[in-house]
């Protein structure tokens, strides 16, 4: 499977929420009964460092959706202002692959 790109815009200081429904090349949505999902921003692909998001995630499950709610205190202090991130799940028979993945922009906060 190919993954997705999609950009997000970040506001720190801010909640950041997302949701989505994730459908298969038949249009019907992705069934996510034992899946386990991963999600990651860094700075750069080779960063060493990252921002781990995988516990904001809640997926659905025969209704194919993913919420990704994350509390304004974990968009606070962003160690860059450019990055990357994707999205990994875990099928209930160990196969991996990449569902969404793309371009992190930060905007910085004004009003702390």
């Amino acid at each position: 499977m190919i993954p997705a790109e999609y950009q997000l815009n970040i506001y720190e200081g801010s909640n950041f929420n997302r949701a989505m429904i994730a459908k298969d090349d038949t249009d019907n949505p992705i069934d996510f009964t034992g899946y386990a999902a991963q999600m990651h921003l860094r700075e750069t692909v080779g960063a060493a460092t990252f921002i781990d998001w995988s516990s904001y995630l809640t997926l659905g499950t025969t209704d194919g959706t993913i919420s990704l709610s994350v509390p304004y205190i974990a968009t606070e202090s962003f160690p860059f202002t450019k990055g990357v991130y994707d999205l990994e799940l875990t099928t209930a028979t160990n196969e991996r692959f990449k569902l969404i993945r793309g371009v992190v922009n930060v905007v910085n906060e004004v009003t702390r």
